[in-house]
C-alpha cells in the first residue's frame, strides 16, 4: 500500500541521493507520454517540497517541451541496492514549467 507524505523527510532524502537513477513522467496533452531516465548526479534537494535537476538534452528532450505544454511532472526513484525494497515517486504540478513555493507536491512511497 502507497503512503502519502507532505513533504521530503529526512529519511525519504537519504534514499533519493543514495540512487544513481531516476525517472521523469511526463506527458502532453494529446496523450503523448514520456519516462525518460535522468542521473549523472543532476539531481538536488533543496528544500522539503522543492528539488531540481539539470535537464540534459536526449533524443528530442521531450521533458521539457511536455512541463511547457503541461506542467504536471513525477520524479520516480527505485532502489538498486539490496538494502532498500521500495520506490518512491514525487509528483506535482504547477501553474507554470517553473514551480513556485505552494505549489501542489507530494511524496508518495511505494
Amino acid at each position: 500500500m502507497a503512503q502519502r507524505y507532505p513533504q521530503i523527510t529526512d529519511r525519504i532524502r537519504r534514499f533519493i541521493e543514495a540512487q544513481q537513477m531516476f525517472f521523469v513522467g511526463t506527458a502532453a496533452r494529446t496523450g503523448r507520454v514520456n519516462v525518460s531516465p535522468k542521473g549523472l548526479d543532476t539531481l538536488r534537494i533543496l528544500g522539503p517540497d522543492r528539488v531540481a535537476w539539470l535537464n540534459l538534452t536526449g533524443s528530442g528532450n521531450e521533458t521539457a517541451a511536455h512541463v511547457l505544454d503541461l506542467p504536471r511532472m513525477t520524479l520516480m526513484f527505485c532502489a538498486a541496492a539490496p538494502c532498500w525494497v521500495t520506490t518512491c515517486s514525487i509528483s506535482w504540478s504547477s501553474t507554470s514549467a517553473r514551480s513556485a513555493p505552494g505549489d501542489a507536491a507530494s511524496v508518495i512511497i511505494i
